[in-house]
């Protein structure tokens, strides 16, 4: 449970499951793109906005245009059009990723346990909640289980 809890709160605020280039792709990888692709990604890297290339601005539904393009280059180069390439290298998205790792199993020392992120701390945690809010959580939303105590016996960790 705890691994579920950070990939959906850090890893996804942090996008540390992609791996977002920091440095210029290679020119190898700009050649597997289509010539389009290659225009759009040439614009990004030069520090041009990718909506004002011409067959995006003038698409007849300029996001969903962008939203391909953006697609493809991301899987193929790593690099997301949606960031400007300055904000884009400065994320230092490698290091993040290296940085920023569940550590299984996370066992914290008996002085900081209660302040912890943690089993001791947690699943007192969700007990609480579960009293405080059961009845608002079941009915917000089919995705959150009846109590949240029922994820506590999902995994072991």
């Amino acid at each position: 449970m705890y691994k579920t809890l950070f990939d959906a709160t850090v890893s996804k605020a942090f996008r540390l499951n992609e791996a977002l280039l920091q440095k210029h792709p290679r020119s190898h990888k700009i050649e597997e793109l289509t010539p389009l692709q290659k225009e759009i990604v040439t614009l990004c890297l030069a520090g041009g906005d990718p909506r004002q290339h011409p067959t995006v601005s003038t698409a007849a539904r300029p996001a969903d245009a962008l939203s391909r393009y953006r697609a493809s280059i991301l899987r193929c180069l790593h690099v997301d059009i949606d960031i400007p390439w300055d904000r884009h290298q400065a994320m230092r998205h490698y290091e993040l990723r290296q940085f920023l790792r569940f550590p299984l199993p996370y066992r914290p020392c008996s002085e900081i346990a209660d302040w912890s992120f943690g089993k001791a701390s947690w699943t007192a945690v969700i007990h609480r909640l579960d009293d405080a809010f059961g009845d608002a959580i079941a009915r917000a939303s089919i995705l959150i289980p009846n109590r949240l105590s029922n994820l506590l016996d999902e995994e072991d960790d």
